[in-house]
């Protein structure tokens, strides 16, 4: 900021006026009042373009919190229809395993009475077999006998001939009904052996599925609760996804309010006073440049004595050069 001199000799409180004062102040005074102008107007908009940058990186941690609203609310509803779903599915495998349970369990008593009737069966053919061997037996030496005691004549041989043949097909049957049933023996044996291994598998997968019901029991109190919780969360996931969305939205209109007035007017439109900085600093800038060029330069005392204040030296003619620019300085770095 420049200052007029308040040198007494080129402009005294009292007493008579320098002839020329008016020609020569009203350049210094433009000149004073231009620099400052653009001076304040730099500190300005070095303020509103931090403002700016500030106000956009908020907005956009807001959206990214938008976002993050937005997938956790998605995630919420999910949960909130999976888990009644998990809950119904829970249920239904615990019903499930106390069925396989009593399967098991039924299964296990059924191998046993196979078992049991398996083994009476093998007993009754064992039985029968030996039945089959006598009976074969009896029908050999049934066919020895007709064949030996036969009466003389055409009629008695044919009776002998039919009786021996009658006595061996039956020796023949039986003899095959004995080695059927030495199979079947042979199979239900093996049936026997292997339903025996039955039980001790089962045992072990029954208490496992008894197991698996009392955990599946513990999980469905523990999938509602966690389910009422969900739940309560949605209104405010809800209701803060909206101020959010709000705030971004705010914060946009106020990044473009700012920007438009950092920024000169547009081109081809008419300029509106105080209400871009740009326009304010441009038009200080010419006020300023104008006075310089109104002023004699050396033969005006007033502006040398001006010149000649430190305060101003440093600020308008900073290193001895004349600064006619006014440029204003770059904003620092932000850490």
């Amino acid at each position: 900021m420049l200052k007029v001199t308040g040198d007494p000799a080129l402009l005294p409180v009292t007493g008579p006026l320098p002839t020329d004062l008016n020609a020569f102040l009203s350049a210094v005074e433009n000149l004073s009042n231009g620099y400052n102008i653009a001076e304040q107007t730099c500190f300005h908009k070095t303020t509103v373009d931090h403002l700016i940058r500030s106000l956009r990186q908020i907005s956009t941690y807001y959206k990214n919190l938008a976002i993050l609203l937005n997938n956790s609310t998605q995630l919420v509803n999910s949960s909130t229809q999976l888990l009644p779903q998990s809950a119904t599915v829970v249920g239904t495998v615990s019903t499930l395993v106390g069925s396989a349970t009593t399967l098991v369990a039924t299964v296990t008593g059924v191998v046993s009475t196979i078992v049991t009737l398996v083994t009476a069966i093998v007993a009754n053919i064992t039985a029968i077999r030996t039945g089959a061997v006598i009976a074969a037996v009896a029908a050999a030496a049934a066919a020895v006998t007709c064949a030996l005691f036969w009466v003389p004549g055409v009629g008695a041989v044919a009776l002998a001939i039919g009786a021996t043949a009658t006595a061996t097909l039956l020796a023949v049957v039986f003899v095959v009904i004995w080695t059927n049933l030495n199979s079947v023996l042979g199979s239900l044996g093996s049936l026997t052996t292997t339903l025996g291994t039955l039980p001790p598998v089962l045992t072990p997968v029954s208490a496992a599925l008894t197991g698996v019901s009392g955990s599946l029991t513990t999980i469905t109190p523990t999938l509602n609760t966690v389910g009422a919780a969900v739940s309560g969360i949605q209104p405010p996931l809800g209701s803060n996804l909206v101020a959010v969305n709000q705030t971004v939205a705010l914060l946009d209109q106020t990044v473009a309010v700012l920007t438009d007035f950092l920024n000169p007017t547009p081109p081809g439109q008419p300029i509106v006073p105080r209400r871009h900085l740009e326009d304010t600093y441009r038009q200080a800038v010419k006020i300023y440049s104008d006075a310089l060029n109104a002023l004699p330069g050396v033969s005006n005392p007033v502006w040398n004595a001006m010149l000649n204040e430190p305060e101003n030296s440093s600020q308008v003619n900073p290193g001895g050069t004349l600064d006619r620019s006014l440029r204003c300085s770059p904003p620092p770095a932000r850490g």
